[in-house]
């Protein structure tokens, strides 16, 4: 079974043996709570190179995990595994794009615990406290659900594209991003960074007023 939003991503779902109940006592849902679910993202854009990550996004900055906010449902129906989790990331830097204007700033991911269910996605897990990434990030724009923090939202460019994680003093992508990002990987994060600064003087940024999010319509099976 599969349910796909319709908006800039879009989502697969892969339901676990404790989550599928054949017996369908829901009323067509098919789904049965407390279940654990594994969710694979489809971008609707990806980057193929840095060039690409760079013309996508809004805003590239580094940063750190301070916190992991608690996962709030994408659906009014609590029986739905969709789910997000907002993290606050402590700002060092900006690489690129409009200056988010604080020091702090709210990253929003697919999956988490919201209650009934245990929703991951293998191929962009959530960022945990203490973590340093370099990340490409595009303005979360939408109404629902709402930005309670008071402080800018975004999402990641192209899911696993726009999170590059930075350890040892190392840069490194995830397994799901292009070979040609890949090339990236262990290379010392100030010689990565000096070629992300490159490609934002050769690249018009992307209009932080394009109606661009990653949700905001209910998902249809």
């Amino acid at each position: 079974m599969s349910t796909r939003a319709v908006v800039a991503v879009g989502l697969v779902f892969v339901l676990g043996a404790a989550a599928q109940d054949p017996r369908n006592p829901r009323g067509g849902r098919p789904y049965q709570p407390n279940g654990k679910v594994k969710a694979e993202i489809d971008p609707a854009e990806q980057a193929g190179a840095l060039s690409d990550l760079v013309q996508m996004s809004q805003l590239i900055v580094g940063g750190s995990v301070t916190s992991v906010l608690p996962a709030v449902s994408m659906d009014l129906d609590p029986d739905a595994p969709l789910a997000e989790t907002q993290s606050m990331i402590s700002v060092s830097s900006v690489l690129g794009g409009k200056p988010p204007g604080v020091s702090t700033i709210q990253l929003t991911q697919f999956g988490g615990k919201p209650g009934r269910w245990d929703i991951s996605v293998p191929d962009e897990p959530l960022v945990r406290p203490g973590e340093r990434y370099i990340l490409f990030l595009n303005l979360d724009t939408r109404k629902e659900p709402p930005n309670t923090v008071g402080v800018p939202r975004y999402y990641i460019v192209g899911a696993w594209s726009g999170k590059v994680s930075v350890q040892e003093g190392k840069v490194h992508f995830l397994p799901r991003a292009s070979e040609q990002l890949h090339i990236h990987d262990n290379q010392d994060v100030s010689s990565f960074i000096a070629d992300v600064r490159a490609e934002v003087n050769h690249t018009v940024p992307r209009d932080p007023n394009l109606p661009i999010h990653p949700g905001g319509g209910r998902p249809t099976p």
